[in-house]
């Protein structure tokens, strides 16, 4: 009892710091831990009083939701050094062990690793059927452990997802049997979890269907100590059973040989983060989405949130064994579904799918076309039959008329403009220039029954994956079985029911009804997956991560009256105000969002009301997302949108590559663009003669590191100077930072906005440093767009980027840009100049460093990292705590040269020694 109630009190200390500072609670160290120990120890609990909302809560630094600059680890290519990335190469060895067991071509083809982390490595395969071709074959994704080939979570994951089969928007297990594997010979074990008295198959009685109405479930606060003794045994006498089977010597024997993995269908076109975080980096249009794009993926999520679909098709429709279904059930069956919640709904977990089907008749039709305009050229070229062509002299104006045609008017959909007078782009749709697009009436699946018309037809499918910390929540169970699910979320989107401070207020008693009967505490739920659903939208909507910490919102209607005397809380108390977490969408003096649909932005903002019961429901909310699917918006015609979606989907570069037993070739590892998509030529606006192909190393997106091909003891030898000051080499980078500023440096501060205070060192730096004549100092707008050049043409796909657990970071996790990405963008910049520059950097701290280069003479430009240590929120902490450190770049400017010292003297003492003429001391020489 006392050590539920003490990590009670932990954990809500954690949850009050994250409403008051956004410090998530899996952010708190040991030593933070041990310091908050006293404070949390006084805590009186149950907390008197009331629930506060609004006091308390921290300012909110707004973040945008840009693409994470961590390292990418290319685990399928060259060996990785262990010293230096411990954990890149045991994913890197887990690679190789899977990649000579699971299959070889030309069954299984190796295409690339798609990832790994936590406890799990996912490769893409191809699989072939014997007597078929490869272009028959089928694409996989595949999830093995990391750590091992046992792993109960990933298959309880596999069965988690099975339970949602036939559901269209749900990514699908792939049967082993069905590519050639064998099925576990074994149904998989599990202890039965110690917070939850139901037995397996007995987990809310909502499964079975043999009666038309839900059975009433008793509430926990009015079940006799009799009854609760009879869930006790039972639970007991089934676990007794169960640990029989598990630890059976047979059984112990056989899953010391079993391999585990599970088999996902692939999603080709990535997911919605990915979408994001290019809308994030456009600067034409601030990634605006059309509302109709919009309204179609609001009803796509919608659809995600778990029903076990296939329990409810209607009996009138025929489905043919492959369907999958969208209906939400019927009324009158609607109570059976469980309350499965995902707790993992986030733009990362999920992705864009088309039917097998119809890519095959898309690539159908790509050819036929491209076949068609070929012919339609040559015969042009060669001239019509006069009596064809009467009204013209030659056969010219007929290549002419095709070629302007589509060249000309497909201008407004590749630029992604709207028509202006909201008409038809239909015409615009069917003079594309063919062989480089889609067909133009494409459908991205085919028309159902069970879907609006019109629904996925233009805007394509999303589906939603990772089903590991999915839970199917019990009602009426005691307090410690919703508290073990707390913990269950991202920092970003942690619901009310989780971090609320309803929680200090509930009774201490592990084994009590409190949370079974409460409003917010521990309600999991549909309104759980709602909530995160919103912030999906609300993140692609403003590009913008979700506040931490949360900032509560009265409504917009709500007119607010004087205080008198009370808190706002007092206020919302008194007057049953439904409080929202959804910043700027409705904010009245924030226009930045009008662009949306008012009624989709009133429906987010509801979606994230504090308690689950005031937000819609599910019912609700499909019903008006249907609606708004079916709206038309001025300048959205469904030539606009296909033109939207394929540029924005399908024509943005996509990471391919072909491995076999080698790897995942010159693919780059996960992410990156397409290989050899460098700066073709050279860098943007390079003059005649500046060097091609990029920087120097090999062209841009190879895959090579900055400044080349490096023998292996040169780049130890670079690594054991950055962090040993006494190493020969770092000696040489010393006395070349002293050559650089004799009389030392002084610092130039920017206050950059959204973390770009690396290109502003950079211009500040450069503009300091290089004092040649007719060199212009950049703009920190123009090395913006080299950045974001050389990051789509994939060159920092083996840069080291932002990792804390590696040395190259500066133990840094709110770093800017890292300096390999600066180097480069130096390196980029100097060439369109016709300079050969290197980037050296100074730290806090810490010994001089010069980025390695292959120029024989370059000029080196200095900045500078300041590593900033704030300290952590720890309560009663004795002493300054380790903290974030924000690093933060700053140009660098020589100091002058100092006055000389002069000593003053009376006139006479100037006339030097030897005479006034001072030359008899210089006659002997």
């Amino acid at each position: 009892m006392a050590d539920f109630v003490n990590e009670l009190r932990f954990e809500n200390l954690k949850f009050h710091y994250y409403r008051a500072l956004g410090k998530g609670p899996d952010s708190w160290t040991d030593a933070e831990a041990r310091a908050a120990r006293p404070l949390y120890l006084r805590q009186a609990i149950p907390r008197p009083g009331r629930p506060r909302k609004f006091q308390g809560v921290g300012p909110w630094v707004p973040r945008r939701y840009l693409r994470p600059r961590r390292r990418v680890r290319d685990i399928a290519g060259a060996s990785i050094n262990p010293s230096n990335d411990a954990s890149g190469r045991q994913a890197q060895n887990r690679y190789r062990e899977i990649r000579d067991w699971f299959g070889a071509p030309p069954r299984y083809v190796l295409k690339k690793p798609l990832g790994f982390g936590g406890n799990g490595i996912v490769l893409h395969y191809q699989y072939t059927r014997p007597r078929q071709n490869r272009r028959q074959g089928r694409d996989i994704a595949v999830k093995f452990p990391l750590g091992g080939w046992r792993s109960d979570g990933l298959i309880l994951e596999e069965l988690k997802t099975k339970k949602l089969a036939k559901s269209a928007h749900c990514v699908q297990v792939i049967n082993r049997r069905d590519i050639g594997k064998n099925a576990l010979r074994d149904e998989l074990i599990v202890p039965l979890p110690g917070d939850d008295s139901s037995v397996d198959g007995d987990s809310s009685g909502d499964e079975s269907i043999d009666y038309a109405r839900p059975r009433a479930r008793p509430q926990r606060r009015n079940l006799a100590p009799a009854q609760m003794n009879h869930r006790i045994v039972r639970w007991e006498a089934r676990q007794e059973e169960i640990l029989d089977k598990y630890y059976h010597p047979e059984f112990v024997g056989r899953g010391r040989a079993r391999r585990d993995f599970t088999i996902l269908e692939y999603l080709e076109n990535g997911d919605l983060s990915n979408l994001i975080y290019k809308l994030a980096e456009d600067k034409e249009t601030n990634g605006r989405v059309p509302n109709r794009v919009l309204w179609a993926f609001w009803l796509c999520r919608l659809d995600l949130i778990p029903y076990q679909e296939e329990e409810y098709l209607a009996a009138e429709r025929r489905y043919q064994p492959d369907d999958l279904n969208e209906e939400v059930p019927p009324a009158e069956k609607r109570w059976r579904r469980q309350r499965m919640v995902h707790f993992d709904l986030d733009p990362l977990n999920g992705g864009f799918e088309l039917d097998p089907g119809t890519l095959a008749e898309w690539d159908n039709e790509l050819k036929a076309k491209l076949q068609t305009v070929t012919t339609e050229k040559v015969t042009s070229e060669k001239g019509p039959p006069a009596e064809a062509n009467s009204n013209n002299d030659s056969g010219e104006d007929s290549e002419i008329t095709i070629v302007s045609g589509e060249s000309s008017n497909a201008t407004g959909a590749a630029d992604n403009n709207p028509p202006q007078d909201g008409g038809s782009n239909e015409n615009l749709e069917n003079q594309k220039t063919a062989g480089t697009e889609r067909p133009d009436k494409f459908r991205f699946v085919a028309p159902r029954p069970d879907r609006l018309p019109g629904e996925h037809e233009i805007i394509p499918r999303l589906k939603i994956a990772d089903f590991g910390h999915s839970q199917t929540v019990k009602p009426q169970k005691r307090n410690v079985y919703y508290f073990n699910n707390r913990w269950r979320a991202k920092d970003d989107f942690f619901a009310p029911e989780q971090f609320g401070a309803e929680w200090e207020h509930i009774n201490p008693d592990a084994n009590g009804p409190d949370c079974a009967d409460h409003e917010v505490a521990g309600q999991y739920g549909p309104p759980t997956n709602i909530w995160s659903i919103a912030w999906v939208m609300w993140i692609l909507i403003t590009k913008h991560s979700p506040p931490t910490p949360p900032q509560p919102q009265l409504p917009p209607t709500f007119p607010m009256p004087p205080l008198s005397g009370m808190t706002i809380d007092d206020i919302v108390d008194q007057q049953e105000v439904k409080v929202s977490y959804c910043p700027w969408l409705l904010d009245q003096d924030n226009k930045d969002y009008d662009w949306v649909d008012k009624e989709l932005r009133t429906t987010i903002f509801e979606c994230l009301n504090h308690n689950p019961g005031d937000r819609p429901t599910l019912e609700t909310l499909l019903g008006a997302a249907k609606n708004g699917y079916r709206k038309r918006f001025h300048g959205e015609d469904d030539g606009y949108i296909r033109s939207w979606i394929r540029k924005w989907l399908y024509d943005a570069p996509i990471q391919t590559g072909d491995a076999g037993r080698g790897g995942a070739g010159d693919a780059g590892p996960s992410g990156a663009g397409l290989p050899g998509g460098g700066l073709s030529g050279g860098p943007p606006g390079a003059p005649p003669g500046a060097p091609s192909g990029g920087p120097p190393g090999g062209p841009p997106g190879s895959g090579q590191p900055v400044g080349g091909l490096k023998k292996k003891d040169d780049a130890a030898a670079y690594a054991a100077a950055k962090n040993d000051p006494h190493y020969a080499l770092n000696i040489q980078f010393q006395t070349h930072l002293n050559q650089s500023f004799p009389h030392g440096y002084q610092t130039i501060f920017n206050a950059a906005p959204a973390l770009r205070c690396g290109m502003f060192a950079l211009r500040d730096s450069i503009q300091a440093q290089l004092s040649r004549e007719g060199v212009a100092v950049p703009s920190v707008e123009g090395l913006q767009q080299i950045f974001d050049d050389l990051q789509a043409a994939g060159d920092f796909n083996m840069l080291y980027v932002q990792d804390p657990h590696d040395l190259n970071a500066d133990d840094g996790i709110e770093s800017n840009y890292f300096q390999d990405q600066l180097a480069l963008v130096l390196q980029t910049w100097g060439q369109i100049h016709n300079l050969e520059l290197q980037l050296g950097y100074i730290r806090r701290d810490a010994p001089a460093y010069l980025q390695p280069t292959e120029f024989a003479n370059p000029t080196t430009v200095w900045i500078f990292n300041n590593k900033v240590v704030v300290p952590a929120p720890a309560p009663n902490a004795a002493g300054p705590t380790s903290g974030p450190r924000y690093n933060h770049w700053m140009g660098l400017a020589p100091n002058p040269a100092p006055e000389p010292e002069v000593e003053q003297q009376q006139v006479d003492d100037l006339i030097p020694p030897g005479g006034e003429n001072g030359l008899s001391d210089l006659e002997g020489e």
